[in-house]
């Protein structure tokens, strides 16, 4: 077999990531709130700008609404407010009797609209580079699959809602079988594709209401609510030939070994399922690995290992 060339297999890993995140949106109600208080700040302000007459500069109050709709609402609607902002200034200096020559006002405006732009533009770059930092801190950068600080946030308040509403939840705990032999013979490089690879197909197995991740090393996580025993048995069997396929398709020896536990009632801890269902994998490997075991919580006694 020939392994993918280094630039070859970097430009794939590379694929694998997410794109940066839009900047922070409202949902619709919440944006109609934002947009409106934000035109009232410029009506107001407008109005003390009008009432405090031309001696009295009050300019940066209107950076006020302009900043919080970008803020809230992104770049477009920070434009659009922007120029709002910039008819109520001139607006309340006709009103109050400023006088300017033609290409005065033409100036004036065109610096006031080019400093409320340049608020738009930072606190909307701000917004998106705030939202990327945190969405780093939840991701595993190689796989763009969760990682083990997000996967356990979330499986905790998958604990909280089944205390209030009881439902079967699957954890599984997946490790790829001889990952280490792709690693030694092609290096990290081919390593890192097998890995894209093994969670592309982990994510075409599974729903949109499951949560994969990757807790580290060859070694991932899986959540699935609202699945028993028996379709935890069928889920996971689809998503082993899954990834044997897609390491198949690159003549790659790897394969997954699955353990997975179902409760009906939340354990103590994540920690304990977590441990139970990394036991129940490793005795997939001892039987001879690629395979998936699925056992009910409540009736596992599993020796220390």
């Amino acid at each position: 077999m020939s392994a993918p060339t280094p630039h070859a297999a970097a430009r794939a890993v590379t694929t694998g990531l997410s794109d940066p995140p839009p900047a922070f949106t409202e949902p619709r109600g919440g944006a109609a709130t934002v947009l409106a208080t934000c035109l009232l700040m410029i009506g107001a302000t407008g109005l003390l700008d009008h009432v405090m007459g031309v001696e009295l500069r009050l300019y940066p109050l209107y950076v006020v609404p302009v900043a919080l709709t970008a803020w809230k609402l992104g770049l477009a609607a920070g434009l659009i407010v922007a120029l709002l902002a910039l008819a109520a200034w001139a607006g309340s200096h006709l009103l109050a009797g400023q006088n300017f020559p033609a290409w005065a006002w033409a100036f004036n405006a065109v610096a006031h609209l080019l400093a409320f732009a340049v608020v738009v533009f930072l606190v909307v770059f701000l917004q998106r580079s705030r939202a990327t930092e945190r969405r780093l801190a939840r991701t595993d950068p190689l796989t763009g699959l969760l990682n083990a600080r997000a996967f356990y946030e979330i499986a905790t308040a998958e604990l909280g809602r089944q205390q209030r509403y009881p439902r079967p939840v699957t954890l599984a705990f997946v490790d790829l079988d001889n990952f280490k032999e792709v690693n030694d013979r092609y290096g990290h490089t081919v390593g890192d594709l097998a890995l894209l690879e093994a969670a592309n197909a982990m994510r075409a197995a599974t729903r949109a209401t499951d949560t994969v991740a990757r807790l580290g090393g060859d070694e991932f996580a899986l959540l699935l609510p609202e699945t028993d025993v028996a379709g935890a048995r069928r889920l996971l069997r689809r998503l082993g030939t899954g990834v044997a396929e897609a390491m198949a398709a690159s003549s790659w020896p790897v394969s997954c070994s699955i353990g997975a536990v179902t409760f009906d009632a939340p354990p103590d801890s994540v920690d304990a399922i977590i441990t139970a269902a990394d036991q129940l994998m490793y005795r997939v490997k001892a039987a001879g690995k690629n395979a998936a075991h699925v056992e009910p919580f409540a009736a596992m006694q599993l020796p220390e290992r």
